[in-house]
């Protein structure tokens, strides 16, 4: 990022926590705050969120739009679930979705309630940790 890109973000998250909404709504209530985030954009801090993004929380914050995008985290097929199910088979002791989601969060630094709710990143971080570990290629 350029200075003047970096910039014009410093001022899109200070217009984000000065903002009436913000204000009324998120200020006292981090927690809130960050799982409006998430909802929209995958991301816990305004800081993390790119200068399109910020734009349009500002705008939302502002009133001047209704609604906040969704996030859908892009989760890992029914084939790659299969996959890790089947080197986790032939890797550990203990089989059970339970063993294989503790592993999971220990890889992937990401904890996860199912195995088909597992994003792409984390399951191709296990994936070839577990193809290493027994063997494959």
């Amino acid at each position: 990022m350029t200075a003047k890109q970096k910039a014009y973000h410093k001022a899109l998250v200070q217009s984000v926590h000065i903002s009436k909404k913000y204000r009324a709504f998120y200020k006292d209530d981090r927690e809130a705050y960050e799982q409006m985030l998430y909802n929209a954009f995958g991301k816990r801090s305004s800081k993390d969120l790119s200068v399109d993004q910020l734009t349009k929380l500002v705008e939302w914050l502002n009133g001047r739009t209704d609604t906040l995008p969704t996030y859908k985290p892009d989760t890992i097929s029914e084939s790659q679930v299969e996959l890790l199910r089947d080197l986790w088979r032939r890797y550990a002791k203990n089989k059970d979705d339970t063993a294989l989601l503790g592993f999971v969060k220990r890889v992937g630094k990401k904890a996860y309630m199912r195995v088909e709710l597992i994003d792409k990143q984390s399951a191709t971080k296990v994936i070839t940790a577990l193809k290493k570990t027994v063997g494959e290629q």
